[in-house]
């Protein structure tokens, strides 16, 4: 990978990892799971395919926010390729 994709994949994680960090952020999100975990239990019998719906919206916002926390650990590990330098961990440029 090159040094500017490293470090747009860097900047690109701190920004995700403070958006992810932020109250208001984390407060909408349970809130939006807390609604539709909710609206299932006071689904009557007879409205099934509406469970199906509900569940499904769980389950993509749970892997929505499960793909921008990869996306933040790609951060961290571009952020670490960066502080490492061209050479490695050992700070030693490669000899042509």
């Amino acid at each position: 990978m090159s040094r500017n994709d490293l470090i747009s994949q860097s900047v690109l994680g701190s920004e995700l990892e403070r958006l992810l960090e932020n109250d208001t952020v984390q407060a909408v999100v349970r809130e939006q799971l807390a609604a539709r975990r909710e609206a299932i239990l006071g689904l009557p019998p007879q409205e099934a395919g509406r469970f199906t719906a509900l569940k499904a919206g769980i389950d993509a916002l749970e892997e929505f926010l499960a793909a921008l926390a990869g996306m933040v650990e790609l951060g961290r590990q571009a952020r670490q390729s960066l502080a490492e330098g061209p050479g490695g961990p050992s700070g030693r440029g490669r000899v042509l």
